[in-house]
């Protein structure tokens, strides 16, 4: 029999983090996400079941694609303090996580492993580390503008 954890929230008793099952199905793990066309008459159902979704030609974020390279982020952004970037390492592949480590998102305590970084830098920082892992022959770390 597994050790039981009590939740401090006064919730159910839970088995610790490492004998728990994975929350997700392990099917989305380095697959595709689902595309459907806007036009699509399912895609408002899909939209409301909350899983992952990308939805094409829906023309919401057009000028935003046709203007936001790094020259015009650059021109824009490049007198901001700090941003939060995501650095992932080269051994995951690319992959971002994403958590929350603060203490009201995971009362019951589970063990959280961080698989990438936070850090803080100015955009012409970001800018550089992303152009150069992407001229770069092999792959190495990845990075996330947040």
């Amino acid at each position: 029999s597994l050790p039981q954890r009590v939740c401090p929230a006064g919730g159910v008793p839970k088995p610790p983090a490492k004998a728990m099952r994975p929350r997700y199905d392990p099917s989305l793990v380095g697959g595709q996400v689902q595309r459907i066309d806007a036009n699509d008459p399912e895609v408002m159902t899909l939209l409301r079941c909350q899983v992952p979704l990308v939805v094409t030609n829906s023309n919401l974020v057009k000028k935003a694609t046709d203007n936001w390279d790094f020259a015009y982020l650059e021109r824009h952004l490049a007198d901001v303090d700090n941003f939060f970037v995501l650095c992932a390492p080269a051994q995951h592949k690319g992959r971002f996580a994403y958590y929350d480590l603060a203490s009201k998102k995971n009362p019951c305590g589970y063990e959280v492993i961080q698989t990438n970084k936070r850090v803080e830098m100015r955009f012409p920082e970001f800018k550089k580390k992303a152009e150069d892992a992407r001229r770069s022959d092999k792959r190495g770390d990845a990075y996330y503008l947040k």
